[in-house]
């Protein structure tokens, strides 16, 4: 567990670069003479690269400077402690093999790149060197254009060192250990959260060897900030696409940060290794980028309504315009897919559950050695502002005043396929005309650049910590024709009709999966860590085959409508697949006996797949119950198993000849376990109580205990349409005066494909005090007398603050139990003197009893006051919800010492 250092820390909730070119020295000469002549094709590199002319030069890297790359997934990512993503075109090293890193290689193992570099900007208005002034400052890990500005920096060793740590232990690769700890914070360790973690702190503070932005004309001034990074991967299929980034951004300074906004600036030069850099449509100088604040699964619609099928994913991405097919196909070296980046999660700007929540900015450009033909898109009113940027004319924006200006403008870019288009002009907010050389030669891909950005967040106290995660998202086969690009965007960018065209046969569907399982293993949902009533983070939206407008689809075999959790509750898990939702519990109750009952699956409410037997997955998409557990515990913490009983089904046992020695491997091809039924299907002839000692035989191997459930099944039906089973357990032998809890969870098979052990849920999910009293007895008051000075005994038991967040006059509890299912009840509590104090009401169809036929009284009167000491009189009036006899009322008395 990741321990906090004693500072305050915003609560999470839900919803630059160095261009390394290899250019030969005639390169310099066509520049010089393009520099010479403005409407020429436009040069995207910056001459402050030439160090004066001649080839590039490496600069020299201070030892503290540490890069690391994530290889266990399917994405190789290259990450730094000094604030920036990738490797700059492969001309950094890794360290731990001495070769050249890959910056952000998908599918891994393919030389298919999809970023040259990406840095985090962080900016805020602070206080300036005069009294009253302000000054608007941003603290960069790198510019992307002026490229020697590292503004973020480590300590020098070791405390600047990369620490890495895996859940995998030392003993398999990436041989790093579960646990350990950063030497310049000394009270903090951590614990390995994925199967390859990079942790390592930065800061802005640090100004020697600081080149100053030269479009500032002053030193570097920092915004006096601490950044802690971890970043996470991991191999399992459903996370192997993407790295997830954990920012803590903490104020060491002794001012406020005011008004703070933070982007990723993201270069990708999406390309095959193999592919000439500055060739004509080749490397960096075809690349398209956009954002996805919606995905379509159903394809984009002509005119989307609130029906329409989508998926909030708020994604940026940048991809080849083609893949580079080759004789009409595409091959090996086709980057297919896309990159890009989105937030997961960050704090509310605001300070109240009410405000608004996060505001993005999209802007993109393209930067030129002749700032006069650097162009992105802009509104009027941004445009206004600048006019020229410092040093970038109308793309790059040059020094911290900018920068921080094209972070906060507000501004959602559209797509740059649309950019050769006149509509832009006449919306009603207005954006500016191409001005670019040739804006056809944009639409259709360039070398561009995107700013993701984020805010704002009004205030960072000095010692405050803004907690904030993003995910670097792949996906792939973006791509599906070959002739796509050819025949609609390559010669169509003034025609709307060709870029629709154009763009509907492109295919996000892996890249939003992608992005939305990254939302889901940073707070998985469903999942219940640090439940918020007041701030309604659980979201429920979607059903199977009939999505609303946020909703989410699996394609499953059987096409099952099926409910489920869309959103998680705003707090990090960083977790997979979820166990099977527990059973709802049910009891009967006699003297000293409790019959514990449940079902299959959930028919009050009538919900689909939500009970725990139709439960799905929401990573893998699988109904994957394998059993349940019952329990019971006199103080909910505690719990002894008194029965386990699981499916009949088995595990396949092949024979394996690629390992030294050859030997029977159990679920050597990774298959999910079978009953004799899918046995008989899959492996005809096959018995799994037979073994057989031929080496081409399939064997089989009992998953779990095979147990069954037998013994706990007593019968089964139909209800609206679907098979259910109906199960009891019975205990007995119980004292009748002394409250027990009882709980039943769910667990799975695990997921074989990513090697996934069984989950079970939490005996706290469905854990009920229960009193073995009859039915028929009369109702019980408890507990009697009431004491104050028994708060400690009653906290435990639940009488007093039963959701342990902290005693509250409300919280106290009295209890009436054993009320009968076939009566409602009204419940009237009197003083001596005859006034009526309270009345509570008991209906079996809507108690909010645990279990039902319990109810209480909050010790608090009809005027909302809290009763004083003394001993009260309650009245209980049956009312027959059926046919029954009219029940005699009941009267008694209880104590209240305070």
């Amino acid at each position: 567990m990741v321990q906090t250092n004693p500072v305050s820390i915003w609560k999470r909730m839900s919803p630059g670069c160095i261009r390394w070119r290899f250019i030969l020295p005639a390169l310099i000469v066509t520049m010089v003479t393009l520099l010479l002549a403005p409407e020429a094709l436009a040069i995207t590199m910056h001459p402050n690269y030439m160090d004066g002319g001649g080839p590039l030069y490496k600069t020299a890297v201070a030892p503290n400077l540490t890069l690391r790359v994530h290889r266990v997934g399917n994405v190789w990512f290259s990450i730094t402690n000094y604030g920036k993503l990738g490797s700059e075109g492969r001309d950094l090293y890794d360290p731990l093999t001495n070769e050249p890193a890959p910056a952000c290689e998908f599918p891994a193992g393919t030389n298919l790149e999809y970023l040259f570099q990406g840095c985090i900007w962080i900016g805020a208005v602070v206080e300036g060197d005069e009294p009253g002034e302000l000054d608007t400052l941003v603290s960069i890990g790198d510019d992307g254009w002026w490229s020697d500005i590292l503004e973020l920096n480590p300590e020098p060793p070791p405390d600047g060192n990369i620490l890495m740590l895996s859940t995998r232990g030392e003993t398999s690769p990436p041989y790093a250990p579960n646990f350990g700890s950063l030497n310049e914070i000394t009270d903090r360790s951590f614990e390995a959260i994925s199967e390859q973690d990079f942790i390592c702190v930065m800061t802005d503070t640090i100004m020697v060897g600081v080149t100053p932005d030269p479009n500032d004309s002053r030193p570097h001034r920092p915004l006096n900030m601490k950044i802690v990074q971890k970043s996470y991967s991991w191999s399992y299929e459903y996370a192997e696409d993407f790295v997830l980034i954990d920012f803590e951004i903490e104020n060491v300074g002794l001012q406020a940060l005011e008004n703070v906004w933070i982007a990723l600036y993201i270069d990708a030069d999406v390309a095959h290794t193999s592919e000439d850099g500055y060739g004509a449509e080749e490397g960096a100088q075809d690349d398209i980028c956009g954002f996805l604040q919606y995905f379509y699964p159903e394809g984009v619609p002509e005119e989307a309504t609130e029906d329409t099928v989508k998926t909030e994913i708020f994604t940026a991405w940048i991809a080849d315009n083609d893949a580079q097919p080759d004789g009409g196909s595409f091959i090996y070296s086709s980057a297919r897919g896309l990159s890009g980046c989105r937030v997961v999660q960050a704090p509310s700007p605001g300070s109240s559950p009410e405000d608004e929540g996060i505001q993005y900015g999209f802007n993109w450009w393209i930067s030129n050695v002749n700032s006069q033909l650097d162009w992105g898109p802009q509104w009027v009113s941004n445009y206004n502002i600048w006019h020229q940027f410092p040093g970038g004319g109308r793309g790059t924006p040059g020094g911290d005043r900018a920068k921080y200006q094209v972070m906060s403008n507000g501004e959602f870019d559209y797509d740059q396929i649309w950019c050769n288009l006149d509509i832009w002009e006449d919306l009603d907010t207005a954006w500016m005309p191409n001005t670019a050389s040739d804006p056809a030669d944009l639409a259709n891909g360039y070398d561009t650049r995107y700013l993701y950005s984020f805010g704002e967040f009004e205030s960072i106290p000095p010692g405050q910590v803004l907690p904030l995660t993003i995910a670097y998202i792949c996906g792939d086969k973006l791509h599906q024709d070959p002739a796509n690009y050819g025949a609609n965007l390559q010669n169509g960018t003034d025609d709307s009709t060709s870029i629709a065209t154009y763009y509907n046969n492109l295919n996000f569907r892996d890249f939003a999966t992608n992005a939305q399982w990254a939302e889901w293993v940073y707070d998985n949902p469903g999942r219940d860590s640090c439940w918020d009533a007041d701030l309604e983070a659980w979201i429920l939206d979607g059903v199977f085959g009939q999505a609303d407008t946020t909703g989410w689809t699996y394609d499953l075999p059987d096409s099952t409508p099926v409910l489920f959790w869309y959103k998680g509750d705003g707090c990090p898990d960083f977790k997979g697949p979820p166990p099977p939702n527990s059973p709802k519990l049910n009891f009967i109750v006699e003297k000293g006996i409790v019959k514990l009952i449940w079902q299959s699956i959930n028919t009050e409410t009538g919900e689909e797949n939500t009970g725990s037997e139709d439960a799905i997955d929401s990573f893998n998409g699988k109904m994957d119950f394998e059993g349940y557990s019952v329990y019971r515990s006199y103080d909910a913490l505690n719990w002894a198993l008194m029965g386990r009983y699981d499916k009949v089904d088995w595990l396949p046992v092949k024979w394996d000849d690629t390992i030294d020695p050859a030997q029977w491997v159990v679920n050597r091809d990774k298959e999910y376990p079978m009953n004799r039924d899918e046995i008989e299907e899959a492996y005809p002839g096959s018995d799994p109580d037979d073994w057989d000692s031929d080496i081409n035989a399939v064997n089989w191997q009992a998953y779990d205990h095979n147990l069954g459930f037998a013994d706990v099944l007593d019968s089964t039906g139909v209800e609206n349409g679907k098979d259910v089973n109906y199960y009891s357990f019975e205990v007995t032998g119980l004292s009748k005066s002394k409250g027990i809890y009882f709980a039943i969870t769910a667990f799975d098979f695990g997921d074989p494909l990513t090697e996934l052990g069984s989950l079970e849920s939490a005996q706290s999910i469905n854990a009920s005090l229960v009193y073995p009293i009859s039915k028929h007895d009369p109702i019980m008051v408890y507990p009697n007398p009431y004491k104050i000075t028994d708060t400690e005994h009653f906290t435990e038991f639940g009488y007093e603050d039963p959701q342990g967040l902290g005693h509250d006059e409300q919280d106290r509890r009295i209890m009436f139990s054993n009320f009968p299912d076939e009566y409602r009840a009204i419940i009237r509590i009197w003083s001596l003197g005859g006034d009526l104090i309270r009345t509570v009401t008991y209906n079996p169809d809507e108690s909010i009893g645990s279990p039902p036929g319990i109810i209480y009284w909050d010790l608090v009167s009809r005027n909302g006051q809290a009763v004083v000491s003394g001993m009260y009189l309650y009245s209980i009036e049956f009312i027959s919800i059926g046919s029954q006899e009219n029940r005699e009322s009941e009267i008694g008395k209880f104590v209240i010492i305070k």
